[in-house]
């Protein structure tokens, strides 16, 4: 039995050139640019970085990518990776006579396409990855923390807060009778973000007991002195694995509100944090002034 002709069986196989065009804008940063890969017929034809500052010149980059692998056509040709406004563009103008956007990409298409974004991710490789790892390494930085607690009378809600020259604002609440609790559970908080290529950490705090304290262990006289309460006993062992790894510590005491910038926005967090967790609330608008604040202490720096 002779099965019925179908129209596919009667339709052409398109004998025109493929090709695939694979972008990417980096329109930030130090160089900007839009990086293009094309491809015609399974072979890389343009693989190149072309200095781009808004979309307007990103199209003009890819029209002239376009012109390139219109070069290569033969009877028209099909091309894939375009955005839809060159699309547009192509298929107005006279130059570009018997072009095709396919909406997929099959057949010959698939295996230009696959090309191109193998030549892209080559070009990228090269371009920036590599360039990442032969970059020198940072010089290992230097923090200044300053921390401090806050806390009513008539509550246990302590509010704490670390304040890093790294332009960072860390705050916390925890609950204890003790503000000199409180103090240690801020010195142990300022410890907790000391993170990443960090040589050494200098904490402000404005507890002559805490300062005290610190400092014999420091110096090694004593580990843990007798009636250690939770949150101080917290705060030696973070300080000894901060120091395990590495990291220089050092606790200087600073004598509160007497205008040292970090001491005061230390001071601010901390009442703030206090605030927010006796009131029930997330944030507040006067975290986003806080932190504003430290950019500035730490620009003009």
């Amino acid at each position: 039995m002779t099965s019925r002709p179908t129209p596919a069986m009667f339709a052409r196989t398109s004998c025109k050139p493929v090709a695939a065009i694979h972008y990417v804008a980096r329109l930030t940063g130090e160089t900007p640019c839009v990086d293009i890969a094309a491809a015609v017929n399974g072979r890389t034809i343009v693989m190149a970085a072309e200095p781009a500052c808004d979309e307007a010149d990103v199209h003009r980059a890819l029209l002239r990518t376009l012109k390139t692998v219109w070069a290569h056509e033969d009877g028209g040709l099909e091309i894939y990776g375009l955005p839809a406004e060159l699309r547009e563009v192509a298929q107005l103008d006279p130059e570009f006579r018997g072009i095709e956007f396919p909406s997929t990409a099959t057949g010959r298409l698939s295996s230009t396409w696959e090309t191109c974004r193998a030549s892209f991710a080559l070009m990228q490789e090269t371009l920036y990855r590599k360039a990442e790892q032969q970059k020198a390494p940072e010089e290992a930085a230097h923090l200044t923390i300053a921390t401090d607690a806050s806390k009513q009378k008539c509550s246990n809600v302590v509010g704490i807060a670390a304040v890093s020259t790294s332009g960072r604002i860390t705050t916390s609440q925890v609950a204890t009778s003790k503000v000199l609790e409180g103090e240690f559970a801020a010195i142990e908080l300022a410890l907790s973000t000391v993170r990443g290529n960090v040589a050494s950490v200098e904490v402000l705090t404005d507890s002559q007991k805490a300062a005290r304290n610190l400092n014999i262990v420091l110096r090694g006289a004593q580990t843990q002195r007798p009636g250690c309460g939770p949150e101080e006993v917290k705060c030696l062992r973070r300080l000894d694995r901060v120091r395990h790894s590495g990291v220089q510590v050092s606790v200087r005491w600073v004598r509160g509100h007497s205008g040292h910038e970090l001491n005061e926005l230390a001071h601010r967090s901390a009442v703030t944090a206090r605030r927010n967790a006796q009131w029930g609330l997330e944030d507040s608008p006067q975290m986003a002034h806080l932190h504003e604040e430290l950019r500035q202490v730490v620009a003009a720096v």
